[in-house]
């Protein structure tokens, strides 16, 4: 009898293990009492700890008065892990650049601006990593606290001030700042424009040019390349970051590439390629941009032109209320679906090449014995030449779908938009894509899942967290002549 009574007290142990609950709703009230309690929480592995004693003490005291919550109580509470805080850097104001601070006064990394000091000059503020504090579920066991990122480390030509706080400088040159390090690297200073007064710039470090690089001249670096000004229908190429303070205005001419990243203010009619991150702080207009990273306008908008980001990115405003043409890929390159079907073309070939051969020896190989000995040695030849050829179809398909490999994202990339998307707009995942048809308010995120077995997109409010699936297509890409 005892058994059925404790059965009928239902406890539900939280998801992330943090809560021991009673649901009070579908607990008959003579089954509460403490040895039921008890046994419950036994059979869910929660130790009756001197505090569950104390809330089970207090559930039946509220229950002998009839003053019971109407659906739960909670017996067991864990400590949850506290997260640690990877160490970090405040970089000291910049008078000089009144686009380096968001609105709320924080520093803004994604802000495009170059900050040059000199040596002795301060840097910045230091903040020790603050290590992860572990917790205990609510079944005694610890749970491990993670770190929130990666700490900044101190890089070349910067120290740490007696205070152990203040960031200085012990070289001339520019503040550089990635997620994992900070320093001040030395540059070859171009003081004016580039243009007829210094021709071309070709240089094996990095490269700051205080002025503007003008229409049609070419400035390449092993190292980074930082513009103060801006950059016209020039070339301009960069063996890690590309940083323009003001913008790119290329009028369908020239081209900008990093190994890095590209940060600009703006671009209008550029043509960008980046192994890392593009960012653009205000727009980007008509443009033609490829980010093997991320693609960055978090207070920024799109519109119009071509942009591809395998590892997605976040967008404030996509696209304009006048349907202008605007296409954003994410995830596999669609230029390497356009290689794979090339391939595909290719192996059909050389698999029919192969069938036909074997057809032809067919008869011969029925009556083998007939053969004479050339006979014979021109059917294995023939054999052989299938055989190969069948080789070198499963080699080449193994190097395609390697190529395919190699041109997808490293994890499941989306697109999130933080204000509007318009109408008009076409985003491409892989071989899938959706057109919006009407307006779309953020923040929302785009990406692709599986809905009922099948490939699609969708959107997912990041408000309410409501899935919405988009009339998705197969995607056939242009040609790479066809796009900008």
């Amino acid at each position: 009898m005892a058994t059925a009574v404790h059965h009928a007290i239902p406890i539900e142990i939280s998801e992330d293990r943090l809560r021991a609950e009673l649901i009070l709703r579908r607990t008959p009230a003579e089954s509460l009492t403490e040895d039921n309690i008890a046994t419950a929480l036994q059979e869910h592995n929660v130790p009756i700890t001197e505090e569950v004693r104390e809330r089970v003490k207090q559930l039946l005291a509220l229950a002998e008065t009839k003053q019971l919550p109407r659906d739960r109580f909670l017996l067991a509470e864990g400590k949850p892990a506290v997260q640690g805080v990877p160490a970090h850097i405040e970089l000291a104001a910049d008078e000089n650049d009144k686009d380096a601070h968001a609105e709320d006064g924080r520093t803004d990394f994604y802000q495009s601006h170059i900050r040059t000091v000199g040596e002795g000059e301060v840097v910045g503020t230091y903040f020790a990593e603050e290590p992860a504090q572990p917790g205990v579920d609510v079944h005694g066991k610890p749970m491990a606290g993670t770190m929130g990122g990666t700490s900044v480390q101190l890089g070349e030509n910067v120290k740490l001030a007696e205070d152990g706080r203040t960031i200085l400088a012990t070289a001339a040159g520019k503040i550089h700042l990635t997620r994992q390090q900070i320093s001040v690297l030395a540059v070859v200073e171009i003081r004016t424009d580039v243009d007829f007064s210094t021709g071309n710039i070709e240089s094996p470090t990095d490269v700051l040019i205080q002025g503007t690089v003008r229409d049609t001249f070419t400035v390449r670096s092993d190292k980074s390349i930082s513009v103060r000004g801006a950059i016209e229908a020039a070339t301009v190429e960069a063996g890690t970051d590309v940083e323009v303070n003001g913008g790119i205005a290329a009028r369908s001419q020239g081209q900008v590439v990093a190994r890095g990243q590209i940060r600009t203010k703006f671009c209008d009619e550029a043509n960008l390629k980046a192994d890392g991150d593009i960012i653009v702080t205000r727009q980007s207009l008509n443009s033609h941009l490829h980010t093997n990273g991320r693609l960055m306008l978090p207070r920024g908008v799109l519109l119009g032109g071509y942009a591809y980001a395998r590892e997605g990115g976040e967008i404030k405003v996509l696209g304009n209320d006048v349907y202008r043409k605007t296409e954003v890929a994410i995830g596999l390159d669609p230029a390497a679906l356009v290689e794979a079907a090339q391939v595909d073309q290719i192996l059909r070939k050389k698999r029919e090449a192969a069938a036909k051969i074997r057809e032809k020896i067919q008869p011969l190989l029925s009556q083998l014995k007939r053969l004479n000995p050339q006979q014979r040695e021109r059917a294995t030849e023939l054999m052989y030449q299938a055989d190969e050829i069948d080789a070198q179809v499963r080699a080449e398909e193994a190097d395609k779908q390697k190529m395919i490999a190699s041109r997808g994202p490293t994890e499941t990339p989306s697109l999130f938009i933080t204000s509007i998307i318009y109408p008009g707009v076409k985003i491409i995942f892989g071989n899938k894509m959706t057109v919006f048809r009407k307006e779309r308010k953020g923040p929302i995120k785009v990406e692709r899942r599986v809905v009922n077995r099948v490939e699609e997109i969708c959107i997912v409010d990041r408000s309410s967290g409501s899935v919405t699936t988009m009339p998705t297509y197969d995607y056939v890409p242009d040609t790479p002549d066809e796009k900008p």
